[in-house]
């Protein structure tokens, strides 16, 4: 039920309100089909996002864990997460023990998903049937219904087996305690969250596993052993369980039951997570846990969907991957908390890296473009984060978030206030916003015309803390092999000015302030024209940074600025390339050997030596793909009239992500532009390479 409605029928609301079960859906031995809406009829084969999280009205930031649905190379199913361990269940037979999906006589279906839930089906014999109706309850409790059918005639009597393994940092100090085992968490955090993001995790967690009713048997094993199939089922078959004490990699519950011919009965799993310091609240959240009417958050979770824009004529996997990209939005999604006074979005929930939980960017901010299309007023209220923070001098932090901000030598966020906000307004058409989002950016363009412009050229350098404020980070061609970010006038940052003083232009317009506008129209072209004068190199026919001393492609060396990145072609984006130069940039662009790559167009030019395909790690710009950027030259291909061309730059940046999501079942940082089957390890589930469905939405239209 919406929770609204909830609330209506007086159940408990706010951080983590509580759903009865009600009705026949709850009772053992009366199954009810789900109604919301078609099957996905989806494998583990499929492109789609199997990550869930709690959704935001049941959302606390901390403990906040999230789980991925994952079938592992030995065919065993398991909700794993990035601190608290794996959840899985098992089933036994006398003997006989279904542990991996080679077990069953049919392989999981994966029937519905949303952002906390998925439900699928399963096979264990010709007559018995699983399904699974899984919801992240709330952020520190998931909850399962096993609900087992015997299509038979006779009684079968099944021991249903959750378990849950943890081989790195194993459980310590394990107990039994009412209905289930209880454990304390230790959690590996890295040393980098720990200097910079103090209050965004929990370093000790107090974990529980749990069944309906007191005297639940638990038992486990001190350690790993090969694999988890191995572990599991050696632990199902084994004739006298062991009760570890002081450590355990894997911990189990067994629960024997009778299911009649012709019936269904159900067993709740629920596994939860408190701080230790709060440990005596885990029986709270397990037994509230036991109540829940998951039913009815599943179909809460289909209605916040239900807004999702509709594309027409997509095949079957590029159905999975539009989808995927709203039910990651909609998951990353966070309440108003500490200093953010507004919902806002996190990079990532699950699995946490160490950077994800740190606030919002303005740069990462293009995803609430894609957002203004599906929930407007979670864009309005994630950019009023931006709004409600500039300083009287215009200064805009580089990272702001409920509880860490990114400030260091006065570290901005890039000129890119006016744009993002105009893109939302545009879908929103929210007047008030559009007037506050105007005077702030306004105020945001005066910092960077005054104190990012050291030899009043009209041209801006990047400053403050320049590495991070240059938003390409790492693994930068020039920052790595030629000079710091702040040493240069910045073809990037000049080029977002171009677009975002004609952003004002249009939003002053809007607002009826005509002398604005065409102040503001002036200085967009006045920008462009010194752009076009200094960052365009006709030797080679390509744009690059200059040198703040002479305005040069020299720094260090004779022409050691020119090196061809993908910043080059942001002038196609900003439609201000003449038109007796676009042909020669355009075939850079289309160049297999340089840019136009099998999966997009790659972050650096594959004939420079710098240049690498790997998706290795975090914030690579030298060679992988990078969703948004293909997004900015897909939207300067269109405007230019080269459909064609914008059409095939996403369906390489599409066959990136799809694979991606068909083989972990997670959105990635960055991908590779040479070959998808490699093993990406860039950050997981990262929140605007969502925007491969608007990438989708705007080439189809």
């Amino acid at each position: 039920m919406p929770l609204a409605l909830a609330c209506a029928l007086a159940l408990t609301c706010g951080t983590s309100p509580r759903y009865p079960c009600r009705g026949s859906a709850c009772a053992s031995g009366t199954y009810a089909p789900l109604r919301v809406g078609v099957s996905l009829d989806a494998t583990f084969d499929d492109p789609i996002l199997l990550t869930f999280a709690a959704a935001r009205p049941r959302t606390t930031y901390l403990p906040d864990e999230g789980y991925t649905l994952t079938r592992d190379a030995e065919g065993v199913v398991s909700l794993v997460t990035d601190s608290m361990g794996d959840l899985g269940v098992a089933f036994r037979e006398d003997a006989r023990v279904w542990v991996r999906d080679t077990d069953y006589v049919s392989r999981p279906r994966i029937e519905h998903t949303t952002s906390d839930s998925a439900v699928w089906s399963f096979g264990l014999d010709t007559t018995l049937a699983v399904e699974v109706r899984f919801v992240v309850a709330t952020s520190r409790v998931a909850a399962l219904d096993v609900w087992i059918r015997n299509d038979g005639t006779g009684d079968r009597v099944i021991t249903v087996l959750p378990w849950t393994r943890k081989c790195r940092s194993p459980y310590l100090m394990t107990a039994g305690r009412p209905g289930g085992v209880a454990a304390r968490n230790r959690v590996e955090v890295e040393s980098l969250l720990r200097t910079v993001g103090q209050g965004t995790y929990l370093d000790n967690l107090q974990v529980g596993l749990q069944l309906d009713g007191e005297d639940v048997p638990w038992s486990g094993a001190a350690s790993c052993g090969a694999n988890a199939a191995e572990d599991v089922t050696n632990w199902a078959l084994s004739v006298d369980p062991v009760r570890p004490t002081e450590t355990a990699a894997l911990l189990g519950l067994r629960r024997d039951v009778r299911v009649p011919g012709g019936r269904s009965e159900r067993v709740r799993i629920r596994r939860g997570a408190v701080s230790l310091t709060a440990a005596d609240t885990l029986s709270t959240e397990l037994d509230r846990a036991a109540s829940y009417d998951l039913d009815a958050l599943i179909t809460e979770g289909h209605e916040r969907l239900a807004r999702m824009p509709t594309m027409n004529g997509l095949d079957r996997d590029a159905q999975f991957v539009f989808r995927s990209s709203f039910v990651l939005l909609d998951q990353l999604m966070m309440p108003a908390e500490g200093n953010a006074h507004h919902d806002y979005y996190l990079f990532s929930r699950e699995p946490t890296w160490w950077f994800a939980r740190l606030g919002q960017h303005l740069h990462e901010s293009w995803s609430m473009i894609l957002m203004s299309r599906f929930h407007p007023e979670d864009a309005i209220a994630s950019q009023r984060i931006f709004i409600d923070r500039i300083e009287p001098d215009g200064y805009l932090p580089y990272n702001i978030g409920p509880v860490v901000e990114q400030t260091q030598g006065h570290t901005a966020s890039p000129p890119l206030l006016a744009w993002v906000s105009w893109e939302i307004f545009r879908n929103a058409n929210d007047a008030t916003f559009l007037r506050d989002a105007y005077d702030a950016a306004v105020r945001v363009h005066r910092f960077w015309v005054d104190q990012r412009d050291a030899d009043h050229d009209g041209l801006v350098e990047w400053g403050g803390f320049p590495i991070s404020e240059s938003v390409r980070d790492l693994e930068n061609v020039i920052w790595n092999n030629v000079t710091s970010p702040d040493r240069v006038e910045s073809l990037d940052a000049n080029v977002w000015l171009v677009v975002e003083e004609r952003t004002l232009g249009a939003m002053a317009e809007r607002l009826g302030r005509a002398s604005d506008a065409a102040m503001w129209r002036e200085a967009s072209a006045a920008r462009a024209r010194l752009v076009n004068a200094t960052m365009w190199d006709e030797a080679t026919g390509f744009y690059y940074h200059v040198s703040r001393e002479r305005n040069e492609f020299t720094v260090n060396t004779p022409n050691d600025l020119r090196r061809m990145e993908i910043a080059g072609f942001l002038p196609l984006w900003a439609n201000i390339v003449p038109a007796d130069r676009r042909a020669r940039l355009l075939a850079h662009l289309r160049d297999p050997q340089t840019f136009w790559r099998t999966f997009g167009v790659a972050g650096l030019a594959a004939t420079d030596g710098f240049y690498s395909a790997e998706a290795s790690h975090c914030c690579r710009w030298n060679g992988p793909v990078w969703v948004p950027w293909q997004w900015l030259i897909m939207r300067g291909l269109i405007e230019l009239g080269e459909r064609d061309l914008a059409r095939d730059l996403v369906q390489r940046t599409y066959a990136a992500v799809a694979a991606q999501l068909r083989a972990v079942h997670q959105f990635r940082e960055i991908y590779n532009p040479d070959d998808a089957a490699v093993s990406n390890r860039s950050m997981p589930n990262y929140v605007w390479s969502s925007m491969i469905a608007l990438m989708m939405i705007e080439s189809s239209q």
